[in-house]
């Protein structure tokens, strides 16, 4: 029983492990009232635009029906800006911390 459940628990840590932790993830999963009562569908239909805009470098970051867009992107340092129809403005960003876990503003 034990030969068989080792190999299992370690497939487990090491899936567990793999997963990667961006900005884009962090995006999606945070309280809605963390970014301005979005909900986590909108915020996933955000970045799904964000995408399709990128691909077409088209002028029409602004015309999805959330109304908001990332106007600064940079997964690599962990750091989104959105700008839309609403007063004020957002960003995030996320620092890793010395003991594994990850700090995360909304601004």
């Amino acid at each position: 029983m034990k030969k068989v459940l080792t190999p299992i628990f370690l497939l487990f840590v090491l899936i567990y492990q793999g997963h990667s932790q961006n900005i884009i993830h962090f995006f999606k999963n945070v309280p809605d009232s963390s970014i301005m009562n979005y909900t986590k569908l909108d915020r996933s239909k955000i970045y799904e635009h964000y995408k399709k805009y990128q691909a077409k470098k088209t002028d029409d970051r602004l015309t999805n029906e959330i109304d908001a867009s990332f106007s600064k992107l940079d997964i690599r340092n962990g750091y989104i800006e959105i700008t839309g129809f609403f007063e004020g403005e957002f960003q995030m960003c996320y620092w890793n911390m010395k003991n594994g876990h990850k700090l995360i503003a909304c601004y």
